[in-house]
Order: C-alpha cells, then sequence, then structure tokens
C-alpha cells in the first residue's frame, strides 16, 4: 500500500465513495478491535493489558528453559533460540518501562485478557518445537547467521521507531506527523522491526506450523492496526505528502523500481532456501554453467513439509526445466 506526493482525491463521487466506503470499514475494525482486545464482557476493565504482555515476553524464556529441563535437550539450536527469544522479551520489558507505549497501558476486561493470553501464548509454540525436537536441533552455520542479522536489525527498528516516536509525541504537538527518520521509508517500522524478530526465531525453529502462526496473527492483528494507524495518520499536517508505504521500506520513489528491488530479493532467496543453502546454490549455479543441465537443482530442490504447496512447487520446477 502506497501514497504519492499529491492526494489522490479528484472530486468525483465513485472516488469519494470508494474513500468513504474504506474509512468507514477502517472505523468499524478499530472499534471491533477495540472491543475484543479491551471490553469484551464480563466484568470491569480492571487488568493493565501491558502487565499482560510483559508477563508472556519476560516469561517466554523461563518457559523454554523449563522445556529444555523436561526433554532434557540441550542442543546448539535451544541455546540459540533461548538467547533470542529470551533477549527480545528483557528488552520489551525495558522498553515498557522506560518508553512505554500507551497503546498497550489500557485496562482490559477479564475476557479480553484471556483472549490476549491465548493470542500471545501461540507464538510459545517455536520453543516447544525446537525443545521437542521436532525442529532441527542443530541449524546450519548460514541459518544461524541469517538469523541473528534479521534480529538485530528488526531490534534495532522496532526500539529506534519506538523511541523516536515516543519523545516526538512527547515534546512537539500531538497533530505532528512523524514522516522522517525511522518513518522516512515506511509507516510502520516498528511493525517492520518486530515482524523481522519473530521471523528471526521462525528461521532458526524452521517449522511450517509456526510460520502459519506468524502470517495468522500478523494478518489478523498486525494488518488492521497498521490500517487504523492509517485512518488517524491521515488527520494530521502534510499527510498528503508523506511518500512511503505501509509497511515495507519503500526505497525509491519509482514504484517499479522497488518491484524489480523485492522481486530479486524473494525470488534469490526462494533459490537459495529451495537448494538447501548458499553453498549448495552456489555449487548449482556454477553447474549449470559450466554443464547447461539444470535437471540436479530441480531434481534435489529442497521441499516447505506441506503438501499442497510442495505440489505447486514440483509443478513449477517442471515448467523451469522444460523450459
Amino acid at each position: 500500500m502506497a501514497k504519492g506526493h499529491k492526494s489522490v482525491s479528484n472530486g468525483s463521487d465513485g472516488h469519494s465513495a470508494d474513500n468513504s466506503l474504506f474509512s468507514s470499514f477502517v472505523g468499524t475494525l478499530d472499534c471491533s478491535m477495540s472491543y475484543l482486545q479491551e471490553k469484551l464482557p464480563p466484568g470491569p476493565a480492571f487488568i493493565p493489558m501491558n502487565w499482560i504482555i510483559n508477563t508472556q515476553k519476560f516469561g517466554c524464556w523461563i518457559f523454554v528453559l523449563i522445556l529444555m529441563i523436561y526433554f532434557d535437550n540441550y542442543s546448539t539450536g535451544c541455546w540459540i533460540y533461548i538467547a533470542l527469544h529470551g533477549s527480545y522479551g528483557m528488552c520489551w520489558i525495558i522498553k515498557d518501562f522506560t518508553f512505554p507505549d500507551k497503546t498497550f497501558q489500557s485496562n482490559v476486561t477479564i475476557s479480553s485478557a484471556i483472549i490476549l493470553a491465548a493470542l500471545l501464548g501461540m507464538y510459545l509454540l517455536a520453543g516447544y518445537q525446537m525443545t521437542s525436537r521436532m525442529a532441527n536441533n542443530e541449524p546450519s552455520l548460514e541459518r544461524i547467521l541469517i538469523s541473528f542479522v534479521m534480529y538485530f536489525v528488526g531490534l534495532f527498528l522496532m526500539i529506534g521507531s519506538d523511541i523516536q516516536k515516543y519523545f516526538i509525541l512527547k515534546y512537539r504537538q500531538a497533530n505532528s506527523l512523524i514522516d522522517y527518520g525511522f518513518f522516512k521509508i515506511t509507516r510502520n517500522p516498528n511493525y517492520l522491526g518486530e515482524t523481522m524478530i519473530y521471523y528471526s526465531f521462525a528461521i532458526i525453529v524452521d517449522r511450517w506450523e509456526f510460520w502459519f502462526v506468524l502470517w495468522t496473527i500478523h494478518l489478523a492483528v498486525f494488518v488492521p492496526r497498521m490500517l487504523i494507524k492509517d485512518k488517524s495518520l491521515s488527520k494530521k499536517d502534510r499527510w498528503d505528502e508523506y511518500d512511503s508505504y505501509l509497511f515495507f521500506p519503500k526505497f525509491s520513489s519509482c514504484c517499479l523500481d522497488n518491484f524489480i528491488i523485492y522481486s530479486f530479493v524473494i525470488v534469490l532467496g526462494l533459490l537459495i532456501y529451495t537448494s538447501g543453502g548458499f553453498t549448495e546454490f552456489k555449487d548449482h549455479v556454477l553447474t549449470i554453467w559450466k554443464t547447461g543441465d539444470a535437471e540436479p537443482f530441480f531434481k534435489n530442490a529442497r521441499h516447505f513439509g506441506i503438501p499442497q504447496v510442495d505440489l505447486a512447487l514440483e509443478k513449477v520446477y517442471k515448467f523451469l526445466y522444460d523450459c
């Protein structure tokens, strides 16, 4: 979702109706999410939301450590996972005490607290999969490096953008639009950072079930929150000149340039993954370059472990090989 430099509205009834319809949809979404997250009966809202979130964030490493003891699993994968997820939880606690997000400072009812706890509990699946040996307990060096790089970049984006937002809103007018710094090329660097953090966990665990959990939560929670935030930002000064994407960084003012960049990254990542790693991908490329035979790559390509996806992938490989 992108915004240009100029306002898109031209005064036509059809376009105004579209904007009004979308605005009504986002408004309904905002009311529904607020009701579910804070006001779901029965009872008054008396439980601080941040208490529930902080308990899950900080308690994750304790949960994983208990599972490591229970399953007698002290593998490299377990220690790496507990280091990543545990340090993230500790950073979150520090963040909440030093520059808290007002979104999480409200009180919620018992029912809303249970829903929130259940939602956050889904994130614990990765720790269970790693400690119970459902996941590969000895991840490759490439996987470890990619995971750590994604984790630290994501942590930097999340913490840095939250600090910027907190102090700007504290010392400037509430109607000020933050369209510089971390927010210059994406309107939601904090959500982008948190997504990268959880994807780093998923890369280490390498189980499609946890990927499914992440995509479900992000589509059901992150996307609606970003749309609701956009509706609020649209009322601020200079909104029409705010040139950025909703979530992904906008590296160039030309959409075609951004499309090429993201297409290259996605295709290259998919090829490296299905090859089994960067080293294997390099060997395949050299083999194809020298012999012109791509059959070994397509026959030995790694699958995702999801029958429907793997079947579709095999058809794509067969089509590419025939070409």
